[in-house]
């Protein structure tokens, strides 16, 4: 039996955690850590797990008093005793997503899945973290086998799609003929053609020399997207394989709308292009800008200088100092603009 004063400190810990005074339970959960001796990997399954819930109560309230990063190390404890034990798996995987540190994130939610691949919970946190690091070969092994142990479950049969949807569309400038083995991978398993396979069919026709066919059913692709991100997307992959017309189109379409989803989305239209070095067409979308979104000369100039094209932003902090409420602010970022530019005899006669 337990002595006395370490069993009175037991229930205090415990009324203590009913009553949601963390602070006050941890004195007492810490007060008994030092009164039982850490026990060892070789000591009984119930002392360790005894001593390890001891510590799961410590971690557990410094995560509800917003202290999660002093919880890691007890966890890890727990589970230098137990490395099967679920709780401190779990709660590593969330306070690493939390913190969003996928790498490690992803080696939990992969220990947890390994233990039970039947867990829909552990799957999707599973997947879900091979996804954010883009790991999508692992993907498609995971999606068909729980796809085949469960076909009736849409989840699975989408991440499955969607995989093979990502896979075609990052290999269709190179293998021609894996990316027909992944087009008819799609076709099996949609109940109806989405805008990326439509898409895809499209590309194909363009690669073996089927022009009017192939810009046929890009243009039928183009109308089945619903959404100003469905339009980026395609807008993005139809400028990466020559498309610019088609592709102008939708990055048109996305500015003209003048709704915030619009707004963030122009603002990564304008980035890409600059990684393009496109200023035609980054100008082109500047203009619609102006009108939609109400974007004026400093906001455009400030983007641009920010994406490290003084010479683009230049024309725009030009437009700045010649309007007649021209202010501190406009004048100082022309003078950074010149200054980047390295047109020393401008930047002084202006400064």
């Amino acid at each position: 039996a337990l002595p006395i004063s370490t069993a009175v400190l037991h229930n205090k810990a415990l009324i203590l955690q009913k009553l949601e005074r963390f602070n006050e339970a941890n004195e007492c959960w810490t007060a008994l850590c030092r009164k039982n001796k850490k026990p060892r990997r070789s000591d009984t399954k119930e002392l360790r797990t005894s001593y390890g819930i001891m510590l799961k109560y410590i971690a557990e309230n410094y995560r509800q008093t917003a202290h999660s990063g002093k919880a890691l190390s007890l966890y890890k404890e727990v589970l230098s005793l137990n490395k099967f034990d679920r709780e401190s798996l779990e709660a590593l995987f969330e306070i690493y997503t939390e913190d969003g540190n996928h790498h490690l994130a992803f080696n939990y939610a992969k220990q947890l899945f390994e233990m039970d691949r039947s867990n829909d919970e552990y799957m999707f946190n599973y997947a879900s973290e091979l996804l954010e690091l883009g790991r999508i070969k692992e993907l498609i092994p995971l999606y068909k086998e729980a796809y085949e142990r469960d076909p009736g479950n849409n989840f699975y049969k989408e991440g499955l799609e969607f995989c093979y949807v990502k896979s075609a569309l990052d290999i269709r400038g190179s293998s021609i003929e894996e990316l027909k083995a992944f087009v008819k991978k799609i076709e099996s398993l949609a109940e109806t053609k989405s805008y990326n396979l439509v898409y895809l069919e499209g590309y194909i026709l363009h690669r073996e020399g089927y022009p009017r066919k192939a810009i046929k059913k890009i243009n039928r692709a183009m109308d089945m997207v619903e959404e100003h991100f469905e339009e980026f997307q395609l807008g993005f992959t139809l400028y990466e394989d020559g498309f610019i017309k088609q592709s102008m189109k939708l990055f048109q379409a996305i500015t003209s709308c003048g709704c915030p989803t619009s707004d963030s989305l122009t603002e990564s239209i304008i980035g890409f292009f600059v990684t393009k070095d496109d200023r035609k067409n980054a100008f082109t979308i500047c203009e619609i800008a102006e009108d939609s979104l109400l974007w004026d000369n400093y906001f455009i100039a400030d983007q641009l200088y920010n994406y490290k094209q003084p010479f683009w932003a230049l024309e725009y902090t030009a437009r700045l100092i010649k309007q007649e409420d021209v202010d501190e602010d406009d004048r100082f970022l022309h003078l950074m603009v010149l200054n980047d530019i390295g047109n020393g005899k401008d930047t002084l006669q202006y400064a």
